[in-house]
């Protein structure tokens, strides 16, 4: 004889169901710079903090859509739309890197328009893609990343100095699977990764320290910078602006 088990009543059985979706979608809101399950923050903070007020530009989209490779070790390599992000990749980054380098304590302050004593950091999107690679049985889950970062100094003698230049990156591939795991989930900790070579990187290169040692290049106070490649703009986008030197708000 089977027991009698008492039944679920209504609204618990709906605030389970409920919880229970909760608990699976949360990361389906796919924007990383405001989606605390898919990149919580770096959590990055320097053990000297720096007296430069720095000028973040906006990410300028610099990916080139004909260098991705169309496969990996012989097997095909399937590339998402990004569709499948709540705003477009450069939006999302750019609050990445305001939060991050704010929480970081690298700069001191942070200011709307360049001034002449200000620095100022220009990011680039390099890489941005996730896929799958289509293996005979199953496939890889993929992500893949790449940013530049460029740092100029205040104004000195008409130019501002490059201070740093380099491109951090970071590439994840999944075990093969018939079921390949979340790539917005796997796009958070690629960037993750790069966010820390890039906080490290920066930390380590004293640009918000006075006294830093300057390139030789250097950013003309009236002109765009000639050492810069020209950001490639991806299909059917328009140019992205010059870069900011010595005003223009975020």
């Amino acid at each position: 004889m089977g027991m009698n088990l008492p039944r679920p009543t209504l609204p618990l059985l709906l605030s389970t169901l409920l919880a229970a979706a909760c608990s699976s979608t949360d990361h389906k809101v796919a924007d990383f710079g405001a989606n605390t399950e898919i990149y919580p923050g770096l959590g990055y903070h320097t053990k000297q903090p720096g007296e430069r007020t720095v000028f973040v530009g906006p990410v300028v989209d610099a990916r080139r859509d004909d260098v991705l490779p169309a496969g990996l070790g012989g097997f095909p390599i399937v590339y998402d739309n990004e569709s499948r992000w709540e705003r477009p990749v450069p939006a999302m980054l750019d609050d990445v890197l305001h939060s991050d380098l704010q929480a970081s304590g690298l700069f001191p302050s942070f200011a709307a328009t360049a001034k002449v004593a200000d620095v100022i950091v220009m990011p680039s999107l390099v890489t941005f893609a996730t896929g799958s690679v289509e293996l005979d049985s199953g496939a890889r889950a993929m992500s893949d990343l790449a940013l530049r970062v460029q740092v100029y100094g205040p104004i000195a003698d008409g130019k501002r100095p490059l201070l740093f230049d380099q491109v951090f990156g970071d590439r994840e591939m999944s075990d093969a699977s018939m079921r390949t795991p979340s790539r917005v989930l796997l796009t958070g900790r690629v960037l993750r990764t790069t966010m820390q070579k890039m906080m490290r990187g920066l930390d380590g290169a004293n640009v918000s320290r006075s006294g830093v040692l300057m390139a030789d290049d250097g950013l003309p106070a009236t002109a765009a910078p000639a050492s810069a490649p020209a950001p490639v703009p991806v299909p059917n986008a328009p140019a992205p602006p010059a870069p900011p030197v010595t005003g223009g708000a975020r």
